[in-house]
This record gives C-alpha cells, sequence and structure tokens, in this order.
C-alpha cells in the first residue's frame, strides 16, 4: 500500500501551492528528503507538477531501473538541481486555500509537507481535529 501525501509551498496571502505524491509520503522518507530542499527557490524547483508518483535520489533510481526496469520510462524522469528526480510529474500545482480545503479534496492523504518559507512543517491527518 503507498503512503499518499502532497508537498506544499505556504503562499503570501496563506494558500497553499500543492503537489500531489503518490508513493514513499511517510515522514521517514519524507523529512530526510526535503532537507535538501531547504530555502525557497529549492522548494519552488520541487512542487513543480500537480502530481508525481515518486521523488527518487540518483541511488534510488538507479536501483529501480535495475530491478524493475520494464516499470520504469526513463523520459519520465525530471532531474532536480540537487541531483534528485521526480517521477512521471504531470500537470501543473494546484491552489488551495487552506489545509482544510486541500484534506477535503484529497481524503486519501495521510501526510502534507508544508514549507513556510524557513522551514518544512509535517501535518498527519490523524492528529488533526477538522
Amino acid at each position: 500500500m503507498s503512503t499518499r501525501s502532497m508537498v506544499c509551498i505556504k503562499q503570501s496571502d496563506k494558500s497553499l501551492k500543492a503537489m500531489f505524491k503518490h508513493w514513499d509520503g511517510y515522514p521517514e522518507f519524507m523529512i530526510p528528503f526535503l532537507e535538501k530542499y531547504n530555502d525557497d527557490d529549492k522548494a519552488e524547483e520541487l512542487v513543480k507538477f500537480e502530481a508525481v508518483e515518486s521523488f527518487m535520489t540518483q541511488e534510488m533510481k538507479d536501483s529501480a531501473q535495475g530491478r524493475f526496469s520494464d516499470q520504469y520510462d526513463e523520459d519520465k524522469f525530471v532531474k532536480l538541481s540537487t541531483g534528485d528526480y521526480l517521477y512521471d510529474g504531470d500537470g501543473s500545482p494546484i491552489v488551495y486555500k487552506d489545509l482544510s480545503e486541500l484534506w477535503h479534496d484529497n481524503p486519501m492523504v495521510q501526510f502534507v509537507y508544508v514549507w513556510d518559507g524557513y522551514r518544512w512543517i509535517v501535518c498527519d491527518y490523524d492528529a488533526l481535529d477538522l
């Protein structure tokens, strides 16, 4: 089963520019991965699609292509300035007015990661009182 998540950038009007991430959205993977995207420009680079299947390091990409070469299309990898990859990106980011609207529209999402201009904030659906 996949852990679905959203990666967001908090806008000046408090809205959230968001990208859906299908696989590996649990904090044990996402927090170390997001630490490399700790400024506005890098966060913006990361949130460039409406949805992606996965984020991958170079090592993960090499491993996936070696073990599951028939499942990964090289043309669907987007290399980022950090050397990481987005896989199978589609569309443009969606803007939500707030977290309540985001979760209302995406009930299968477990975690939301928000760049607030200073740090990444982790929001867990199970911990909210909506």
